[in-house]
């Protein structure tokens, strides 16, 4: 007999209710004990004490069930939380509760499970029932109290001899955990209850965010697919944990879609998972096409959340968590048997992850009970599988590291042997081709520069050549000439470098030196090079060698640096009349007796002149050059007593080249006698000075404009 044919019989046939009256003489039901609300509990799970009627039509109203005729159906409840499982009818439930503390203590009456749709409570209140509704298809406004799960307070004035009644109706599994809480104690479990929560998804979303950094830096795929999957799966657990309705406190109807969307979500982004990082397309190609056609069949179910077979979705929804489970366990074992040591930690954490779920399925059809440890059974899963899941990703990055690290010894020591037999390469192109001239080329190796390739640029020629050499020379074997000159120039050419300076050319015992940066670095060049030259001297005397002497010419301004050659041999060169004055002004050392001349455009063009000692020495006209050049000799860098001696007659000498070139002869004979006098050894003064006494005998020549000329 169901319960729509039971208001009728009461109603239309007194045979019928005669019958019903018999049946309950004889049938008379165990009534559940009532529950006693005591000083010394503060929670009471009263499942046990409830009695249940199923209604298969949802049709009997309060008024109905609250008669006596309906005595012999209600049954007693044994399970200490009771679980229908899926199902269409309508639950109808009674308890007595008989209050023994405080009557005017507040009591509150919870259902903890949050996947009823409907919920009716009535509580007798005088002759009548007072009516609270609320549950899973309403929004958050119709909670009386507003927390995860559903509540209601007790009326101050209910009845305890009387039964309290709800019926519950729901398309997902029907759960009855309740729960009755003093009101303080209530407040307290709901905070206590929010803050293991917030630690809970808080721990999970700081894991999530690090997942997605490795992935940013890692560019691996499993991380992405892995934090899809939790971010999506947190989602599911809001609603199972009943805290989604605070999302969207006004949507009720997306509080039930989107749970099951974000299970196939979920779901869809675990088989990629699986996918990617165990490998399947590459180790089993029947796993990894069945796992694609269970993809489909989320992003079906995910579809199917819209429609009006909901409770089919949640059905289908669950089992298809089966299927990962099978799928999930079939690929394990494929690469645990391929010896693929990172799947290993792959099957704990999904192992625990996974048997959560299957819980959490099997407890929706009723199979297990409802209690603390299965409600939980998806949290502690996705717990241990945050942890081992982890250990997984950096065990598999470990392993890669591990595999390719012979691959990479071998491609690391194959490259570091090219770069060395490059480096050597190119540094014996470096000894000749100075690789600043590739920079001024804009080539980056040897290779790259073509015949003809040139650029124009100012730069400062600094030209150095040996006195007396060919002389020096006759006096060694031609291995003694190269072990000298080799001495000579590997102390010459870190000077040219510590200047920002390279040498283009060796010209025998000389060589070509350019400083593309700066003046100042040529003159200073120059200098430290007569110094160096002074301390090897010391040394050649101490070894029974003659001193040497090198004479230094510098010169600036534009120059063109290019290649010149033929197809089968090219080389670097500098064109510019710089380079011939700068050399010319190198051999007018030898004619003065000097050690370094510079033209006056350096010293109108460095830095600072006044950090240099030098004195005017001449204005020449040298050979291929039709302008004259004043030229100067740098004192800095001599001999310590010619150093000495030159600065005293600085004054004399120079007084003496302005009459000289105004013509005044004989006074500037006098002069140059009086620094001769000084320092017999300056070469210059005597030069000018036989010049002066010339011009006196010989009278001057036609347009003489005071310009030496000298063939050199």
């Amino acid at each position: 007999m169901d319960g729509m044919e039971l208001p009728i019989l009461i109603s239309n046939n007194r045979f019928y209710w005669l019958t019903l009256c018999l049946l309950s003489f004889f049938f008379h039901p165990i009534f559940a004990t009532p529950v006693i609300l005591s000083t010394f509990q503060n929670q009471y799970s009263i499942s046990q004490n409830l009695e249940y009627f199923e209604d298969k039509t949802s049709t009997i109203t309060i008024n109905e069930i609250k008669g006596n005729a309906f005595n012999p159906f209600f049954k007693q409840n044994y399970e200490i939380n009771p679980n229908y499982s899926f199902s269409q009818s309508t639950y109808w439930f009674r308890f007595r509760a008989i209050n023994q503390r405080d009557p005017d203590k507040l009591w509150i009456l919870e259902f903890s499970y949050p996947f009823l749709d409907e919920i009716e409570v009535y509580f007798p209140v005088g002759d009548q029932y007072i009516t609270k509704t609320t549950g899973w298809k309403y929004p958050l406004s119709s909670k009386e109290i507003k927390t995860r799960y559903f509540a209601f307070y007790f009326p101050k004035n209910w009845q305890p001899e009387k039964y309290i009644y709800f019926k519950i109706r729901s398309n997902y599994d029907i759960t009855i955990p309740v729960k009755i809480y003093p009101s303080s104690h209530y407040i307290e479990v709901n905070h206590r209850s929010t803050l293991i929560f917030g630690l809970y998804y808080g721990l999970l979303l700081v894991i999530l965010f690090f997942n997605l950094i490795l992935y940013i830096f890692l560019k691996d795929k499993s991380y992405l697919y892995y934090v899809l999957l939790n971010f999506f799966w947190i989602f599911v657990q809001l609603g199972l944990n009943g805290l989604s309705i605070f999302l969207w406190p006004n949507l009720p109807w997306w509080n039930k879609t989107y749970f099951v969307t974000a299970i196939s979500i979920s779901a869809f982004f675990g088989f990629l998972f699986i996918n990617n990082f165990l490998e399947l397309k590459t180790n089993s190609q029947a796993l990894y096409n069945f796992n694609r056609v269970l993809m489909i069949l989320t992003i079906i179910l995910g579809g199917l959340s819209f429609t009006k077979f909901y409770t089919f979705t949640i059905i289908f929804a669950m089992i298809s968590s089966l299927f990962l489970l099978i799928v999930l366990f079939s690929a394990i074992v494929v690469t645990i048997r391929k010896k693929i040591k990172y799947a290993l930690y792959f099957a704990i954490a999904w192992s625990t992850y996974l048997i959560g779920i299957l819980f959490l399925a099997i407890r929706g059809f009723g199979i297990i009970p409802y209690n603390i440890y299965t409600i939980h059974t998806a949290q502690i899963g996705s717990a241990l599988m945050v942890i081992f899941l982890s250990l997984a990703l950096a065990d598999k990055l470990n392993f890669y590291i591990f595999e390719n690290e012979n691959v990479e010894r071998i491609i690391i020591n194959e490259q570091n042997h090219s770069l060395t037999e490059q480096k050597k390469q190119s540094i014996s192109f470096y000894r000749f081709v100075p690789k600043e001239f590739l920079t001024f080329l804009n080539r980056d190796t040897i290779k790259d520069i073509q015949l003809g390739d040139h650029i124009e640029k100012s730069i400062t020629i600094l030209v150095a050549d040996i006195f007396s050499f060919t002389e020096l020379s006759e006096k060694m074997s031609p291995e003694d000439n190269f072990s000298f000159l080799n001495s000579y120039l590997q102390r010459i050419g870190p000077i040219i470098n510590n200047h920002q300076g390279f040498i283009e050319k060796y010209l025998g015992d000389g060589f070509m030196a350019i400083f593309p940066v700066a003046i100042d670095h040529a003159i200073q060049a120059a200098i430290d090079i007569q110094n160096e030259l002074k301390v090897y001297n010391r040394q050649r005397k101490r070894l029974g060698y003659l001193p040497i002497t090198t004479g230094i010419g510098l010169h600036t301004g534009n120059t063109i640096l290019g290649t010149i050659g033929e197809k089968n041999r090219i080389e670097t060169t500098v064109i510019s009349p710089v380079v011939n004055v700068a050399a010319r002004i190198e051999r007018l050392t030898r004619i003065y007796t000097t050690k370094i001349l510079i033209s006056a455009e350096i010293i109108m063009n460095c830095f600072d002149p006044s950090v240099y000692n030098y004195r005017y020495i001449d204005t020449v006209k040298v050979k291929g050059k039709n302008d004259s050049v004043s030229v100067f000799e740098i004192l800095d860098g001599l001999e310590e007593d010619d150093f000495y001696l030159k600065m005293i007659t600085k004054e004399l000498f120079e007084k003496a080249i302005i009459l000289y070139q105004e013509k005044q002869f004989a006074e500037a004979k006098d002069l140059f006698k009086q620094v001769i006098a000084i320092n017999q050894q300056d070469n210059a003064a005597t030069i000018l000075s036989q010049k002066c006494q010339n011009y006196i005998q010989q009278g001057i020549p036609l347009n003489w404009d005071g310009v030496s000329i000298w063939d050199v």
